[in-house]
């Protein structure tokens, strides 16, 4: 799978904070849509786009850390009709 590259120069914390939650409501906002090409993956989103996808989030995370370190937010999510899944205790 190859990783699309973004530019971008490194955050304040509380820019990168800010950030990190707009992706968060582009994700839900998008939500209807992802699921028709990516329901089950994981999803490496930045801006209302897809980076990457995988099955498996650790091997997705490191393709995208790898290309852009770790000053971009980029909201990695697996992409599913209910939201996160959540265990009872």
């Amino acid at each position: 799978m190859a990783t699309a590259t973004v530019k971008h120069s490194k955050l304040s914390y509380e820019e990168y904070n800010r950030q990190f939650e707009r992706q968060c409501d582009l994700f839900e906002q998008m939500r209807e849509k992802l699921l028709e090409k990516y329901e089950g993956k994981y999803v490496a989103f930045y801006e209302g786009n897809v980076l990457d996808f995988d099955d498996d989030e650790r091997e997705l995370v490191i393709r995208i850390r790898r290309v852009h370190g770790y000053d971009l937010p980029i909201y990695t999510q697996q992409v599913l009709k209910d939201g996160i899944p959540t265990k009872e205790m």
